[in-house]
């Protein structure tokens, strides 16, 4: 489904788009920049969507159409952010061979994995932390490794009910830990995303068909038909809040260095979980960036066998779905809050009904409905035991031990 005309007519969101595109440079990109009016909003959202690399990109030779403060407060953050990836690339090396060392079998997972098979190189995409996808078998020994190293678990005071230990221990798929300096964030998975979200692949299948990280040496990730997979299933739990994910996804149907997609096994792995909308929205989505109301040859022509289009063009979900997206990304709405809780409530109490959506058969929706709320169960009780927790210390009142369980 296109892009809804209403949200085109402002320019910094065609420009938003296009430079969203990828690598390939637009011919129409300077003519759109030229018409460019609210350059705060532009840059602001540039930001949000981790665009920034990206649109440097597409401005060389056409720097003279963005004002020069703005341009240099661009070159600035694209610098750091350069060094940043740079930085975490060589700690990344490190982590690996740490966990290698003992043992552990680990694979990049996210960040340079995707920048490197979506863009073939480090300098068009930002990441902000590291992503390590391991054995579930490897869990504890991993922690207990990277600790020994100095690392950290994120560690919250607030005190659970045994049953709520028992909901986190259900629905937990990761673990952050942070370098001792505080530098680094390391998010450990043993899973892509959470059990009750039903990804179809687990950690011996992603590791069996590992490929190497650029020309890294040691350093794997999964290989482009699996990070297709996991981008579409992160993007679908974050309800596609950053329009650089779609470009990561163009980027990896685009990619023309590793082996074609087995498009047949993905759609019948995906099915067999009932979760074949969650492909269906990605792949619109990737599609209708290409595209942009028909502007050029569509995506999913090139790439998709013609059974699978026909069930994505005539699936009105989808549909439903895709606007729904776009409007949200292209009207502010679609951006992370500071508060770990509010992102909770949209993500598993709002913005549920998107992953209900995509999923098909009963079981397959109520398995995602019920751990939805027990995932926003766990993040209101942490946050509600440690505001009952500071409560004492901000009114100088003692309380009972059982106070922190109390409604």
């Amino acid at each position: 489904m296109p892009i809804d005309n209403a949200l085109l007519r402002k320019p910094e969101n065609r420009a938003l788009l296009l430079c969203a595109r990828g690598r390939e440079k637009d011919d129409n990109f300077a003519s759109v920049l030229g018409e460019v009016s609210d350059w705060e909003y532009l840059v602001s959202e540039l930001h949000l969507n981790r665009l920034t690399l990206l649109f440097l990109h597409h401005i060389q030779g056409h720097e003279a159409l963005v004002p020069d403060k703005i341009l240099q407060d661009l070159q600035i953050t694209g610098e750091k952010i350069l060094h940043w990836n740079l930085f975490l690339m060589a700690e990344l090396q490190g982590v690996v061979q740490l966990l290698t060392s003992a043992g552990i079998r680990v694979l990049s997972y996210k960040g340079p994995a995707i920048a490197f098979s979506a863009y073939d190189t480090l300098a068009l995409r930002r990441f902000v932390d590291l992503d390590l996808l391991i054995s579930p078998k490897d869990r504890v020994k991993t922690i207990s490794t990277l600790q020994a190293a100095g690392y950290r678990k994120f560690a919250r005071n607030s005190p659970l009910t045994p049953y709520i230990q028992h909901q986190k221990r259900k629905i937990a798929y990761e673990i952050p830990m942070a370098s001792q300096d505080g530098f680094v964030n390391l998010d450990i998975h043993w899973s892509v995303v959470a059990p009750f979200e039903s990804f179809p692949l687990g950690f011996e299948h992603l590791w069996a068909h590992r490929v190497p990280v650029g020309a890294i040496p040691s350093v794997y990730a999964p290989r482009r038909e699996d990070l297709v997979l996991s981008l579409c299933f992160h993007g679908l739990k974050h309800h596609w809040q950053e329009l650089e994910w779609i470009s990561c996804l163009l980027g990896l149907l685009h990619n023309k260095h590793e082996e074609p997609l087995d498009w047949h096994r993905i759609e019948f792995l995906l099915r067999s979980a009932g979760c074949q909308r969650v492909l269906y929205l990605g792949l619109q989505l990737a599609d209708d960036l290409a595209t942009l109301n028909g502007e050029f040859s569509s995506t999913l022509d090139k790439v998709l066998p013609l059974q699978l289009r026909q069930h994505i063009k005539n699936d009105p979900t989808v549909k439903r779905m895709t606007y729904r997206t776009w409007a949200f990304l292209l009207q502010g709405k679609g951006h992370c809050s500071n508060s770990a809780l509010l992102n909770s409530f949209r993500e598993n109490i709002v913005h549920p009904s998107l992953g209900i959506r995509a999923r098909t058969g009963w079981r397959s929706k109520w398995k995602y409905l019920c751990g939805s709320l027990s995932t926003f169960i766990v993040s209101f009780e942490h946050s509600r035991t440690l505001l009952l927790f500071l409560a004492p210390l901000l009114s100088k009142e003692k309380f009972s031990s059982q106070k922190p369980y109390l409604l």
